[in-house]
């Protein structure tokens, strides 16, 4: 018995080699195929963050991946879906380690490796790995602006005041000052109340906003105090100043 157990398992184990070395039949050749290699981070085009519509590629002997930004200045998020996925073509494979190369609307882009804090020029191709990569091209680009108009009603500013241009993504903020005597009654942005507030910070601008901003008299007895300088000097304020 014992010898006709051995020769069952030598059978066996000689048609398993067989099955491994035989072409077109390996076990090795259908395996699992490839996991992607992700990636995330920040996309500037000339110091700017990129616009939304962007396109990000990857290329990499056997394979490579494409993503179109949906967020300024961000090509992926590590929470957000789809990351940035390099993986093979189809019936190919990538080599562990192959350079991937990175371009920005076609341009090739210089990459930031957040984990190891350095600049690199391609990053290796690493199957079932997650990479924070930052991505930047020099030159001006195309960089899209948006208008926000801001305006202030008598006895008060805002600044800047007017309409001011600015980048997309970028931050855009301003001051409400009352005049003498006054407080802010109320400031609209976009013609929605966001209170008595003395200052508004648009962040991440994608769209033309508007700002306004209205004055009201401070409620309560006044009384005045005039001030005045004499000669080789000067007060400020100077002349009749009302204070509740």
């Amino acid at each position: 018995m014992k010898t006709r157990n051995h020769l069952w398992i030598t059978a066996l184990v000689a048609l398993i080699l067989a099955l491994v070395i035989l072409p077109g039949l390996t076990i090795a050749e259908e395996g699992f195929p490839q996991t992607p290699h992700l990636f995330y981070g920040t996309v500037t085009i000339g110091g700017n963050p990129a616009p939304v519509g962007t396109v990000i590629t990857a290329v990499v002997e056997g394979g490579g991946g494409s993503v179109t930004t949906t967020t300024a200045g961000k090509y992926s998020d590590r929470l957000d879906k789809p990351k940035l996925q390099v993986q093979p073509a189809a019936g190919s494979t990538i080599p562990d380690g192959a350079p991937i190369t990175f371009f920005i609307n076609g341009v090739r882009a210089q990459g930031f490796d957040v984990d190891q804090g350095v600049s690199v020029e391609s990053e290796p191709f690493t199957p079932g790995e997650s990479t924070e990569f930052n991505l930047q091209v020099s030159g001006s680009g195309p960089v899209t602006q948006f208008m926000i108009t801001a305006s202030a009603g008598v006895n008060g500013a805002i600044s800047p005041s007017g309409t001011i241009a600015v980048n997309q993504g970028a931050a855009q903020s301003f001051t409400i000052s009352p005049a003498a005597g006054f407080q802010v009654a109320d400031v609209l942005v976009d013609g929605v109340s966001v209170g008595a507030v003395s200052s508004f910070t648009f962040n991440n601008v994608n769209a033309n906003h508007t700002i306004s901003a209205t004055f009201t008299e401070v409620s309560g007895e006044q009384f005045i105090i005039t001030a005045s300088a004499g000669a080789n000097g000067s007060i400020s304020p100077s002349g009749p100043i009302p204070v509740t």
